[in-house]
């Protein structure tokens, strides 16, 4: 599994492919909001190449990172394919938190952008 993230102008992009291991995601997660301004707020696209799901048996209950950060994403756009659509807006908490969320499939990828942008 590869999990990384970039910025590109104003957005953090996050790559997902393969298995998501708890351990990379929480390493790129800190590791970004350790270089954020105390007050900033983000938006980020994720984008889920090649998907697999969840590594089994890590602590994906473990929420101290969203708890702390989540509400300094004010929006968040996922691109994958539609087949994770419900999975991923579960994991991502969409409806149950400030940061508005939505999903796209691959195809969609400029709409998602561009709803970042607005």
């Amino acid at each position: 599994m590869g999990a990384t993230i970039a910025d590109e102008g104003a957005v953090k992009v996050v790559r997902l492919s393969g298995m998501l291991r708890k351990d990379e995601l929480d390493a790129i997660q800190w590791g970004e909001a350790a270089k954020l301004a105390p007050d900033a707020k983000v938006n980020v696209l994720v984008l889920a190449e090649e998907f697999e799901g969840w590594q089994k048996g890590d602590r994906w209950g473990d929420l101290r990172f969203v708890a702390r950060y989540g509400d300094r994403i004010e929006k968040l756009a996922i691109v994958a394919d539609p087949k994770w659509e419900d999975q991923l807006l579960m994991f991502t908490g969409a409806g149950f938190r400030r940061t508005q969320v939505k999903f796209y499939a691959p195809i969609e990828i400029a709409e998602a952008r561009k709803w970042l942008a607005e």
